[in-house]
Order: C-alpha cells, then sequence, then structure tokens
C-alpha cells in the first residue's frame, strides 16, 4: 500500500522557504528543490485561510464548499461567520475512507468537529481549541503538553507581550504538536498523515512589514522545527522502506503591507455609496477634533469589543445561535471610531448601520487582504438601492473606473478585476460579491474606515502583514516523475485530486485537477 505524508503551512509561500533556508538550514524543503518539484499555488479569492483550506480539502471552490471568508453578508447586512462543514462538502480523507485508507489528521485549519469516518483519526484545527476524535488521541495530547495554537495573538496586537515572545510561544506549540504527530504516527499506522500548521500565519501578520530578515527572524525557528519534522517523516520512509511520498501545501501567500486602500472611500466619492446625513455630520464633527457623543459612544463600544478579542467571550460569541449572534453583532457593532492622527474614521464594523443603503448603489464589506470585495446593493438585500435590470451596467462601470485607478504615488493600483458571479458560480449557499478587486504587491482593501481626503492610509504599525494569492505546492518520492508535473497555473483546488491520483482513486465532478 503506498502512502503519503502531507506538511500544511499556513501563509507560507516558496519564497519565504527560500528566504528562511538562507539563516536556517532547510534540509526538509531542500529536497524538494532538489529531486521533487515545489513552486507557487493560485489561492482562492479572496486569499484567506477560512475559503482556502476547504478548497485543498475538496477540490471545489468556495462558491460550492460554503465559505468564501470567516464572514458572509445576510440580507440586513449583518455580518454571519462562516463555517466549513465536512458533511456537505467531504474532505479528501473522509472521500478516501470509504475506500479503505486509513489516516491520521491534525489540526486541519477550518475543521471544528470531529468525524465519524471509521478509518480517520482526527484531531481538529484553528480557529477554536482542539476536539479529540478518541480519547486515546486525547490521552496522547495530554502526554506531550498539546493544546493546540496558542491564543496570543490578542495579546501581540495589544502590546502586551513582543512579537518576540509570540514567536516563542507559537514555536513552542507546533514543537508539542510535532512531538504528539510523532507519537501517534509510532503507535498506529497509516495510510495518509495530514499535519497542518497554522502559527506561520499568525507571526507574519505582526513582522512582514517590518521586512523579510524581521520575518524570518520570528518565524524562521517554526520553520526549522516543520524542517526537521520532515526530515524525520525522510527518514521514517526510509528506515521501513516505505512506497512513500511527502507534500507540503500552504493556503495563500504572504506580504508586507504598504498602504492601505480605502474601498468604501472611493465607493462614496463615486457616487456608488452614501453614509447617513447624521454620521457625515458625526464624522465631520470627529475629523474637526470636537467629536459628538454618537462618536464617543462609539469609540467606547470599540474599545469594549477590543477587550473581548482574543478571549473567553469571543469563543462563546462563535457558539451562539444565528439570532442570538445577529443581536449581539448589533450591540457591539462599532460605527464610528476615529484615527490617531485625526485624519479618517471608523464608519462600519459588524454592520452597515451608519450608511444609507437606500441611497446606496454597491459597497464594499468583509475582506481587509489585497482582494476588496464589493457587493452590488440589489434585492438580495433588505434595502435595495438597484433594480435588476441595472446591475450589469453598474457592475462593468465600477470595474472599469477601479481599472485605471492609480496607486499611492501614481503607480497601478489593481492587478486584476474578477466577474463575482463566475467566480462563485451563482452560489445559492451566501450572498456572494459581484466584484473582486485584486490589488497590486503592497496594498490591502480596507472596508472599514472612511477619510474626506485621503484614499490610502498606513498600515497597522503592529498588523502589518497580509495575505497574497500566491500558495505553495511541493511533493517529493512516491516515485513520482517530477519532470511530468504540471507546470504553471497550479490551483488550490488541483490539491486533493492530486491526493486521489496518488491513491489511484477517481473523484468525479470537481473544480481541480491532478497535477501529477
Amino acid at each position: 500500500m503506498k502512502k503519503l505524508y502531507i506538511i500544511g503551512i499556513d501563509s507560507v509561500p516558496v519564497w519565504i522557504i527560500k528566504a528562511a533556508s538562507k539563516k536556517h538550514k532547510l534540509s526538509g524543503f531542500q529536497r524538494f528543490f532538489d529531486s521533487g518539484f515545489i513552486g507557487n499555488m493560485e489561492s482562492t479569492l479572496p486569499p484567506v485561510t477560512a475559503a482556502a483550506w476547504p478548497s485543498i480539502y475538496t477540490g471545489v471552490r468556495p462558491g460550492r464548499h460554503g465559505v468564501m471568508e470567516f464572514f458572509n453578508i445576510d440580507k440586513d447586512y449583518n455580518k454571519q461567520l462562516m463555517y466549513y462543514d465536512p458533511k456537505k462538502s467531504r474532505p479528501f480523507w473522509s472521500v478516501l475512507s470509504d475506500n479503505g485508507i486509513r489516516s491520521l489528521i491534525i489540526t486541519p485549519a477550518m475543521v471544528l468537529q470531529t468525524t465519524e469516518d471509521r478509518n480517520v483519526d482526527l484531531v481538529t484545527g484553528f480557529p477554536l481549541p482542539p476536539k479529540y476524535g478518541s480519547r486515546r488521541l486525547e490521552d496522547m495530547a495530554r502526554a506531550t503538553g498539546f493544546s493546540g495554537e496558542e491564543n496570543v495573538e490578542g495579546l501581540i496586537k495589544e502590546g502586551k507581550i513582543s512579537i518576540d515572545e509570540g514567536s516563542r510561544v507559537y514555536h513552542k506549540s507546533v514543537k508539542r504538536r510535532i512531538e504528539f504527530a510523532k507519537r501517534a504516527m509510532n503507535e498506529s499506522k497509516y495510510d495518509l498523515v495530514f499535519v497542518c500548521f497554522t502559527e506561520t500565519d499568525r507571526i507574519q501578520h505582526y513582522s512582514l512589514g517590518a521586512g523579510i530578515e524581521k520575518t524570518v527572524k520570528y518565524n524562521g525557528p517554526i520553520l526549522k522545527e516543520i524542517d526537521d519534522f520532515i526530515g524525520w517523516i525522510y527518514a521514517r520512509i526510509e528506515d521501513n522502506n516505505e512506497d512513500a511520498a511527502v507534500m507540503v501545501v500552504s493556503d495563500h501567500g504572504a506580504q508586507g503591507l504598504k498602504k492601505k486602500f480605502l474601498l468604501n472611500t472611493w465607493m462614496i466619492r463615486n457616487g456608488f455609496a452614501k453614509l447617513k446625513p447624521s454620521v457625515e455630520n458625526a464624522v465631520d464633527e470627529m475629523l474637526s477634533g470636537k467629536p459628538g457623543s454618537k462618536a464617543m459612544g462609539d469609540s467606547l463600544k470599540f474599545r469594549l469589543r477590543e477587550k473581548m478579542i482574543g478571549t473567553g467571550m469571543e469563543r462563546v460569541y462563535k457558539r451562539m445561535p444565528p439570532s442570538i449572534k445577529k443581536l449581539a453583532a448589533k450591540s457591539m457593532d462599532v460605527g464610528l471610531v476615529a484615527s490617531k492622527d485625526g485624519s479618517y474614521v471608523r464608519v462600519h464594523d459588524l454592520n452597515f448601520d451608519n450608511f444609507d443603503m437606500r441611497n446606496t448603489k454597491a459597497f464594499g464589506a468583509i475582506s481587509t487582504n489585497p482582494v476588496g470585495m464589493i457587493w452590488i446593493n440589489d434585492e438580495r438585500f433588505e434595502s435595495p438601492g438597484v433594480i435588476k435590470r441595472e446591475r450589469k451596467k453598474l457592475k462593468s462601470s465600477i470595474m472599469k473606473m477601479l481599472s485605471s485607478e492609480k496607486g499611492f504615488g501614481g503607480g497601478k493600483l489593481v492587478k486584476r478585476i474578477y466577474d463575482g458571479d463566475a467566480y462563485y458560480g451563482d452560489t445559492d449557499k451566501f450572498i456572494h460579491p459581484d466584484i473582486l478587486v485584486l490589488l497590486n504587491e503592497g496594498y490591502g482593501a480596507d472596508t472599514f474606515n472612511f477619510s474626506k481626503d485621503k484614499l490610502f492610509i498606513d498600515p497597522d504599525p503592529i498588523l502589518n502583514g497580509d495575505h497574497t494569492e500566491d500558495a505553495m505546492f511541493g511533493i517529493v518520492g512516491g516515485r513520482i516523475d517530477s519532470g511530468k508535473i504540471r507546470k504553471g497555473n497550479i490551483d488550490v483546488c488541483d490539491f486533493a485530486p492530486t491526493v486521489y491520483r496518488y491513491f489511484s482513486y477517481n473523484v468525479k465532478n470537481l473544480d481541480g485537477k491532478s497535477v501529477i
């Protein structure tokens, strides 16, 4: 029986592996370069953990597996958390279980429930604490000190611990996950092993804006630990004379932010969106340095909400029924909070109460990564500002105008623009964005803030790293001819079909195709 070992690493593209290799000898990764294949793999739109990992698991796009981001927008313009449901869109280990393939799956991102598949030992992953598919796995985790990814992101953001301290905490959780995986692999026989690491994404969000040197400093030891684990797997394969391959995969790439593009400011300036008159007055007051009562109330709610992030309260919110969650979101919604320099104001957060939706034709929402997401305010929503026959022309106009927009300093802002209908396949699983705007390197799309005189603002000095569409795919061993691997245009949806092909198993009606 063939064996397959898969290492998932969140937010690590090929170029970061190469950069880290200059300081840390990453001999495990080097085998992919020397005797296998490793290259870029195109992520989802937007390129985020919530959408991309389920596409890797299933071989289908977000419109089919049902998760486009961590949040969606409901008909009342409220944000609602999105979750991947493995029962509705089955991951490759679940499908292979039906064919007798026995798997060990450790902390796959966005998988939040254990499985009933008889051939799968599973421990759930980010963003919630781990759940164990058996008492045996739970006892093993306790014995190795493993408890999932440490929840220190909020502490880093608030400045309560340094990035260096955060890196050490993440390094420890990675090391314990590896010890847990080794013990499970030594105690039972598996045909497929998949271990996913998400700490790499967190630390890059807080370091990439300061340059690759800082990222290598903070993430290099973590990557070295993963590299040693890959080396241990190679030794295991050789010692046991296994017919096995090793794959490495990431969900998206990473970059340092230089500027954030105020997407809703652009929408308002060009007449596509409108704030309520009372909100416009409150914004004017805040930008003049004399905030009114509404602005001060919103500022208080913002501080309360920030205190909630990274605490048990956040996890309670995630488990609330949708109706209660909507009320909680509305009560904690942050509308008007001025920046420290007084040049822009946060005008929406969890809903769009500050917008005059009857006079808003289109708006940006949810995403703060390089892909700006725009919805046409049509009959899908509670207060449509656009009738159905106007939708196509309006979409075309927005796409054309954004394509010619200049970046900060005069260069080109937009790399590519996508039609949401084409990408999401007109899904019925959520209200999908109508336009997806992929910005050029160094830019992030900001849909929360509004400025009277700026289209571009500086990124948060601490939260200064972001995503890109350049994920990573690598494979070595398993008697696979690396020269015959499809070069170029590899997509995250191609991963699951490649796993199926490796095990000589055919699954139809997928969006991706095998690369081997």
